[in-house]
């Protein structure tokens, strides 16, 4: 892998592969819709290859909540499927960092919890 490139955590090889495409896309400052939309289909295939891995409920999570920050989509359906993506990582793995930073960044979208709280989560 390059210099400073990120392996998530635990994952398998070609779950990683789809976790790096999956962020290449959704952290991209000026992200469409349509990015999203293919992060969302990669992650469905990385959740089918290890539903087990707490990187891509996380990840997933995260691709939620930027739907919701840049207006894509704030429904109250894509507010559910963030917090369960963010649940579902946390319960995988509680202290994984990926886990912990979507499901505080998932109660600050959701103004779930006080800003305090999620904060406390990803130290």
């Amino acid at each position: 892998a390059p210099q400073g490139a990120v392996r998530a955590r635990g994952s398998r090889p070609e779950v990683a592969a789809l976790l790096a495409r999956v962020r290449a896309l959704s952290n991209k400052t000026d992200v469409v819709r349509t990015e999203l939309d293919t992060a969302a289909g990669l992650l469905a295939q990385a959740a089918k290859l290890d539903p087990t891995d707490a990187n891509v409920w996380a990840e997933w999570a995260l691709v939620d909540r930027r739907y919701v920050e840049e207006c894509f989509d704030r429904s109250p359906a894509r507010l559910e499927s963030a917090r369960r993506h963010a649940t579902q990582a946390v319960g995988i793995d509680p202290s994984n960092p990926w886990a912990r930073l979507a499901d505080a960044s998932t109660m600050v979208v959701l103004n779930t919890g006080d800003a305090a709280n999620a904060s406390t989560m990803v130290l």
